[in-house]
């Protein structure tokens, strides 16, 4: 009877000892999981801050039409020229989208119609409706599309000629 005693404390110590380990364990990933959570947001505005900078103080307006020619001329660094080729590809699959159908579409629209061609792949921290937006904003300027606003919502057309 003794070591049957002995057994039982051991497993118990070692049932405590176990369920302390994994109480630690989830504690540490809830706080991690709580940081990756703030550091996503933080990274989602910074790139708001940056998309709209551009816009206001005339980067993207500047030369929204990129070619690929213009991308290898006006890129002075690698980072530069990485944003201009996706610069390029995001237009090129909103005109795409755009010139798909008759009616206004939203960016939502516009958004499913460049994922069901796979047109554009959008990095899983891009806020990709935000993105289009400013794009297509940028090809409103240059009236390449026609803005309107139907029940609230703001809608996008290929302007035909």
């Amino acid at each position: 009877m003794v070591v049957l005693r002995e057994n039982d404390d051991e497993r118990s110590a070692e049932s405590t000892f176990v369920r302390e380990v994994v109480q630690r364990a989830e504690a540490k990933l809830a706080q991690l999981q709580a940081r990756k959570k703030h550091i996503h947001s933080r990274m989602q505005a910074l790139r708001y801050l940056v998309t709209h900078a551009e816009a206001n103080y005339g980067r993207a307006a500047e030369s929204p039409v990129v070619h690929t020619d213009a991308v290898q001329e006006n890129a002075s660094t690698p980072v530069e020229r990485y944003r201009l080729q996706r610069q390029s590809r995001l237009r090129r699959a909103c005109r795409i989208a755009l010139m798909e159908t008759d009616q206004p579409q939203s960016c939502a629209e516009i958004y499913e119609r460049i994922q069901k061609r796979g047109s554009m792949s959008f990095d899983l921290n891009d806020n990709a409706l935000q993105i289009l937006s400013v794009q297509l904003k940028a090809m409103a300027t240059n009236s390449e599309v026609v803005c309107s606003v139907a029940n609230g919502e703001t809608r996008w057309q290929w302007k035909r000629e």
